[in-house]
């Protein structure tokens, strides 16, 4: 019987999952640059604020959402003056690559098409939770409440319309993820009209427990710098 091997890593970051490949890129470019090892682990918002505001994040740095980030320096969980801005990401309507594309050119165009899907998929996290109150906002959330399926993540949404080619859906997911996951059989929809559109923003920063703090502020700072901002917006991140 072989030992469990456990592997320490010299820096550990927790990221909301949105920024996956961008993320990625960067810590591969900056892991070879320093000379050292990187873990990353994703997460929902929910779960981001649960790991960070439960006082023991297992991460050197943390990107996440403005509002969370503004919340965790607030509350000490991460450390003042180390936040940093990465940039934007817009959401994006998915359905299957067979489906025409729905008219969601206005907010009438959008009600419309959201009526005669047979099913609209969107997650708990932060993107879902935007599309949540926009529903609300146009009068749509208890008409269309029997046909709307609520899963954790944007890679689930993404899973939900692709396993279903014959049927009518929309999600509604960060477009990051759309581009990274379209070999499963999705594609593009398009994005909000403009009267609703939907940007999330993050920052990164240093935890208040990281155990390599130094460290932790040259990655952050790496991420503040051009190599950094072009590997981004390279992957959506505007």
């Amino acid at each position: 019987m072989s030992a469990t091997v456990h592997t320490t890593f010299d820096l550990k970051i927790l990221s909301a999952g949105a920024l996956r490949i961008g993320v990625l890129q960067c810590v591969e470019a900056f892991s070879r640059e320093a000379g050292c090892t990187v873990d990353v682990r994703f997460a929902t918002s929910p779960v981001l604020r649960a790991d960070v505001e439960g006082g023991s994040p297992d991460a050197d740095v943390v990107i996440s959402p403005v509002p969370l980030q503004e919340a965790f320096v607030s509350a000490g969980r991460t450390v003042a003056g180390t936040a940093i801005r990465l940039g934007s990401i817009r959401a994006g309507i998915v359905v299957h690559r067979q489906a025409p594309s729905p008219d969601v050119a206005s907010a009438e165009a959008l009600t419309r098409s959201l009526r005669r899907a047979e099913r609209i998929v969107y997650n708990v996290a932060s993107s879902g939770q935007y599309i949540e109150r926009m529903l609300d906002r146009l009068g749509l959330a208890a008409e269309l409440a029997a046909k709307i399926e609520r899963v954790p993540t944007s890679a689930a949404v993404i899973e939900a319309i692709a396993a279903k080619p014959d049927a009518h859906m929309i999600g509604f997911c960060q477009s990051t993820e759309i581009e990274r996951l379209a070999h499963l059989g999705i594609k593009m929809g398009g994005h909000l009209p403009a009267s609703l559109d939907a940007v999330t923003t993050y920052d990164a920063a240093v935890s208040a427990t990281a155990s390599a703090p130094e460290l932790a502020r040259k990655f952050v700072g790496f991420l503040a710098g051009p190599e950094a901002k072009a590997l981004l917006r390279a992957t959506g991140v505007e």
